[in-house]
């Protein structure tokens, strides 16, 4: 008897193998230090957003500290004409959805070559593409029915229709911007748009960076062009699998700072020695001038491994540890399995510990295969590079400019569930100041 597979597992193979093969070379070395730039201009943004919640009203401010706390606060749609109006709230809670919004940013630009401008803005296509992927615990469900049940999103209730007008939003966005990138393309003369047109769409596509342009290019090299909506669901799965890792990363990473001062101060001497020396780090800076930050963002992302499953189907039958596999079975791999196992990391592998990296030498833990967070082998998440680097950027914003402390007990933080990703329920609330004169001094022991 044929294995229960959900109706998205084929499509996500499918599209995953097609999507592997050429995209590649978009997260290419060469094309991540390009993206530096980028990251770091969003950045300034990043440290812009916190200074417009800081001095803004909205919020809870405690007087005796003159820390301000980032509270729920719901901002609505001034879209009348639109469903959307009627359901559609975004919450900014504290830093969590700040990091959505700067990460949505850069994966956008990365994607679709297109600067949604939503870390300073309320843009319509974050808001609902944000509500899309944080549904309530009922819409939770809905969509892991819909994963195995066709036609479960047809179904009357409200959190399909906030779901069916959102996704219809954001495909919308999405498949105007491949329409214009093919018009680009076509108006090459003689190019591999075949459009036969004069020559001004020339310096539009000449060495565009984005995942859009290339894999367009790219189909069409080969003669095999891809279809609009395949484009489309490539494009929509890259976004999502690269700004859920590093918002996730970057929220979990606030988190820890407000749990253990003494990490949060030596991640920052870490990040202001560096600035000292060049106050725009290059590649080579970040990759080598970042010890304790690196790190760090490893204890993260192995602690609180973002993705929770990943598919995956054996073309022929194999033998894996001994057991049996026929063909075509689905399997689904769980990260967290193998960055949490005492087996590979040792009796203190519930310690938040991020030393523990300069002692990995003659351990199972050394294996490339225990960092299971971004997979392993020729399969392994294409943008672990362009993640790690893009996250260093942004810890190395916040870091200089701000300190943040705790607002709410920590064992009062859930996860949402059911949820593809590791996010606190309700986001992640806390206190956020300016650095002071003393903060610096404190980093500078380090």
């Amino acid at each position: 008897m044929e294995s229960l597979k959900p109706t998205w597992y084929h499509e996500l193979l499918a599209l995953g193998a097609l999507s592997f093969l050429t995209t590649l070379p978009s997260f290419s070395l060469t094309k991540v230090k390009k993206a530096i730039p980028l990251f770091q201009s969003k950045a300034k943004e990043l440290v812009q957003l916190f200074d417009n919640e800081i001095k803004s009203q909205q919020g809870i401010v405690d007087s005796k500290s003159g820390l301000k706390q980032f509270d729920s606060v719901d901002w609505y749609l001034n879209l009348a004409s639109t469903i959307l109006l009627l359901t559609l709230r975004v919450h900014l809670n504290a830093v969590s959805q700040a990091f959505s919004r700067v990460t949505v940013d850069i994966i956008a630009w990365w994607t679709l070559g297109i600067d949604l401008q939503a870390t300073l803005t309320h843009s319509f296509f974050h808001q609902a593409y944000h509500r899309m992927f944080d549904p309530s615990l009922f819409g939770g469900i809905l969509m892991v029915m819909n994963a195995y049940i066709p036609g479960t999103r047809s179904l009357p209730f409200e959190e399909n229709r906030v779901f069916n007008a959102c996704s219809g939003g954001v495909r919308s966005r999405i498949r105007e911007v491949i329409r214009e990138r093919f018009a680009e393309i076509d108006e090459v003369p003689g190019g591999s748009g075949g459009g036969g047109g004069d020559g001004k769409g020339a310096e539009k596509t000449r060495d565009r960076p984005d995942l859009l342009t290339h894999m367009i290019l790219e189909s069409r090299s080969i003669n095999e062009p891809w279809s609009e909506d395949e484009i489309l669901e490539n494009c929509l799965n890259m976004m999502v699998a690269g700004h859920e890792t590093s918002a996730t990363t970057l929220t979990w990473g606030t988190h820890i700072f407000t749990l253990y001062p003494h990490i949060q101060t030596r991640a920052r001497a870490d990040v202001l020695r560096l600035l000292k020396k060049n106050p725009t780090p290059d590649y080579r800076d970040l990759e080598e001038g970042l010890p304790f930050i690196d790190n760090l963002t490893r204890e993260i992302l192995r602690f609180y491994a973002p993705g929770v499953l990943a598919a995956r189907e054996p073309l022929e039958d194999v033998t894996v540890g001994g057991t049996f596999v026929p063909k075509g079975t689905p399997l689904y791999m769980f990260p967290a399995l193998v960055t949490r196992n005492k087996r590979i990391w040792g009796e203190d592998v519930d310690v938040f510990d991020p030393d523990r990296w300069d002692r990995l030498e003659g351990t199972p833990a050394s294996n490339p295969l225990a960092f299971a967070t971004f997979l392993a082998g020729p399969r392994q998440c294409i943008g672990k590079g362009f993640a790690l680097i893009e996250i260093k950027v942004l810890f190395m914003a916040i870091l200089s400019n701000f300190k943040f402390e705790a607002a709410v007990d920590p064992e009062d933080i859930e996860f949402v569930n059911p949820s593809p990703v590791l996010r606190p329920k309700g986001g992640l609330r806390v206190k956020v100041r300016r650095l002071e004169a003393g903060d610096v001094e404190d980093a500078s022991l380090y």
